[in-house]
């Protein structure tokens, strides 16, 4: 029991050790409402989870009648380092909430791809009818009007026309705008149906990011209640980029370019620089390391990067044609290697003339190929071949083939065939083949071991191996 409680404490406090790979942000748009009204609210998810994904909101308990408007958000798709909003609809159920009274609502936002959870928690007064006429009047209007890009280098002004349809006066009216980039209230009086404009003078930070942002317009009558007038969507918009600097560095058979990439914009930017390639790239070495691309008849050099705002990235392009002397030894230094260590006896393991039974393999020939690739003669050849467990060798002589010295079963190893040549002469070939049967069909693919030889050359003992062969059903 001891054993299972430590890892069981470690899984309950897991989440808690996990930072949330999704953000999500609740924005009252109505809050106050009578016991047959709705409250809504804006629900925004940012995505920083590395990967676009699709997000389901959903409310578990009994108490109030929760969706999304519209109802196909209720799974909402975002993409990776993107957000999204929708609105969400709550609406009391008059036989289990009370009059005046402050609920909290908890709503569930889960990743489909990760299942990854958050909780929102929105928050509704539910007021008697009597209780909203004092609170605050139900016949204040107004609208938002701004440009719906914005240049954050530029301040720009946010105007508010708010309309009193009714026939009482306001002493201290709060009129707010409200959203993630952008906070401001204004204070005024409002007379009985009188019309006004309250304008809000904004300025953006110069490095903002480009991003959708909610805004929303609100009164508040006597600090006591909040009433949303106006919402809408606006854009902060994209300037600059990234700009190429580059210093050239001559000397002696050696060129050195150096080029400087500034992102003088406010996001990040995501791309690949490209860069003429020379013809002799093999003398030609990059820092950091670059891609060739080529496209039609051109080819270049390519590096990805990821900048941020202002952030520089160095890359150098280094040729130097002395290293022409270090590849050309190089080169014969490994053909010389190449002839001297590679194996003369080269072996070819194949399957053929597969049977199937019941949608599986049943039977298969084995053809195993030597051949003396070399200008000397080989010398006491050694052939093991394996037949795993699962199979067994039928026992039939090939025409045409050399017979098996020898078939042992082993234990561990399964069934082990040998053949015993005296030798193969310079570029001569042997046909090795056996059949086996299965004891069972294998459905799939059917992967048999490396044959394995050793034999003598110039009176030293040399190994090799084939390749895998594999059989298909």
């Amino acid at each position: 029991m001891r054993k299972l409680l430590i890892p069981l404490l470690m899984l309950c406090f897991l989440p808690a050790l996990v930072q949330a790979s999704f953000e999500v942000t609740v924005k009252p748009l109505k809050d106050t409402i009578a016991l047959n009204d709705r409250a809504s609210f804006a629900l925004i998810i940012r995505n920083e989870q590395g990967f676009d994904d699709s997000f389901r909101i959903y409310y578990t308990e009994v108490q109030w009648d929760v969706a999304t408007d519209p109802l196909t958000d209720s799974t909402l798709a975002v993409d990776d380092e993107e957000e999204q909003a929708t609105t969400v609809i709550v609406k009391p159920r008059s036989d289990l909430v009370e009059e005046d009274r402050l609920y909290l609502v908890p709503v569930t936002i889960k990743s489909v791809r990760t299942g990854e959870i958050q909780r929102a928690t929105l928050s509704v007064s539910v007021l008697s009818e009597s209780r909203l006429t004092e609170i605050y009047s139900p016949v204040i209007r107004g609208t938002i009007k701004m440009p719906l890009e914005l240049d954050p280098r530029e301040a720009f002004q946010v105007n508010v026309d708010i309309r009193n349809l009714n026939p009482r006066e306001y002493e201290n009216i709060a009129v707010s705008l409200d959203s993630e980039l952008i906070k401001e209230t204004k204070r005024i009086p409002l007379k009985a149906l009188e019309e006004k404009t309250v304008s809000f003078k904004i300025k953006l930070p110069d490095g903002q990011s480009p991003q959708k942002d909610y805004i929303a317009a609100y009164v508040a009558i006597n600090n006591i209640s909040r009433i949303k007038l106006d919402h809408t969507q606006y854009e902060v918009a994209e300037y600059g980029g990234v700009q190429p600097q580059i210093t050239v560095e001559n000397k002696f058979f050696r060129t050195s370019q150096i080029i400087t990439l500034v992102n003088t914009g406010n996001s990040e930017r995501r791309d690949t620089y490209r860069h003429d390639a020379p013809f002799f790239r093999l003398f030609t070495r990059t820092d950091p390391k670059a891609t060739v691309i080529k496209e039609d008849s051109e080819t270049y050099y390519g590096w990805d990067y990821r900048l941020r705002p202002q952030q520089s990235l160095v890359v150098t392009v280094h040729t130097d044609y002395r290293m022409l002397l270090y590849l050309i030894i190089a080169i014969a230094l490994g053909v010389l290697l190449y002839y001297w260590l590679r194996s003369p006896l080269v072996i070819v393991k194949s399957a053929s003339g597969v049977v199937m039974r019941e949608g599986g393999i049943s039977e298969m020939k084995l053809l195993i190929v030597l051949k003396n690739r070399s200008h000397t003669s080989l010398e006491d050849i050694r052939v093991t071949d394996r037949v795993p467990h699962i199979a067994e060798v039928k026992d039939e002589f090939q025409v045409g083939t050399l017979a098996q010295s020898g078939i042992v079963k082993h234990q561990q190893h399964g069934t082990l065939v040998h053949w015993n040549l005296d030798g193969l002469e310079s570029f001569e070939e042997r046909l090795l083949s056996y059949t086996i049967k299965s004891k069972f069909s294998i459905l799939g693919a059917f992967k048999l071991p490396v044959a394995k030889a050793t034999f003598l050359v110039n009176g030293r003992k040399r190994k090799t191996t084939s390749n895998v062969a594999v059989s298909k059903g």
